[in-house]
């Protein structure tokens, strides 16, 4: 009788240190990777819930009042901004581009450091608020006014700016509404550009330097650099005395690029 020979078990090849070495590395980066991009999109879900809470106390002024200077009610009141003022004051308007997610308050610091990792309460946060140039003053009139916000991959704060390089975004949303502790402001976009912020750049465009134009070539410098570097033509040409609106965020694809949409009042 004959017996067949059970196959001996295969000795497991033992790892080489260097391969262990390699996929603990790996494994403790994509654990890091997961956890980083779980812990990214919970702070963006919980801005969103922030800023829909401050909306709450927002409560919408009649139109018999809002922004046509009835001196016979407060400010703070005609726009309903007097409960968030309270909370605080740093707070200078409400910014809106109906069907897009830009819809946050604006706040105004003496720098233009402050508001960029602190949220409404100046608390730590990643994606900041969006807020006023310090040299603005929305006590008189400015040929322009400027606003910054972060880019965030998740599409909170200025994220969707973005997309305005394609012309048919811009076409859906033309309009950018900033509502100002005194007044209801509708702004018509004029152009979007990408601006490279390289100061030693002989062709840099400082546009984050310009607040008010002394003279007409002034304001028209502005312009031409603006427009010279959009990516489309809106078929919008403000002239000297117009108020514009310019919104800037970072690209998210080096540190010194800029996307910038300038808009002027209606």
């Amino acid at each position: 009788m004959h017996y067949k020979a059970k196959n001996k078990p295969q000795k497991r090849k033992k790892m080489h240190p260097v391969e262990l070495i390699l996929l603990i590395v790996a494994a403790a980066v994509f654990i890091g990777s997961a956890v980083y991009l779980a812990n990214y999109f919970w702070q963006a879900r919980q801005v969103n819930q922030e800023v829909a809470e401050l909306a709450q106390l927002v409560q919408k002024a009649p139109e018999s009042t809002a922004g046509n200077g009835d001196e016979s009610t407060p400010p703070l009141e005609m726009n309903g901004f007097k409960a968030l003022h309270e909370k605080n004051p740093d707070i200078v308007g409400w910014i809106t581009i109906e069907g897009t997610g830009v819809d946050y308050p604006v706040m105004q610091s003496s720098d233009n450091n402050f508001y960029l990792r602190r949220n409404f309460d100046k608390e730590y946060s990643l994606s900041g608020i969006p807020f006023l140039d310090y040299r603005n003053d929305l006590s008189t009139t400015q040929s322009n006014l400027i606003i910054y916000g972060h880019n965030m991959k998740s599409g909170v704060m200025f994220g969707d700016l973005a997309k305005y390089q394609k012309q048919e975004f811009y076409t859906q949303h033309p309009v950018i509404a900033f509502n100002t502790l005194a007044q209801n402001n509708q702004y018509e976009i004029v152009a979007v550009f990408y601006a490279l912020i390289a100061p030693e750049d002989p062709n840099n465009f400082a546009y984050y330097n310009f607040i008010n134009a002394q003279t007409p070539e002034e304001f028209d410098n502005f312009l031409q650099q603006a427009m010279a570097r959009a990516f489309y033509n809106t078929g919008i040409t403000p002239q000297f005395g117009d108020e514009l609106l310019t919104l800037s965020t970072c690209d998210n694809v080096t540190d010194e690029g800029r996307i910038v949409v300038v808009a002027r009042k209606q």
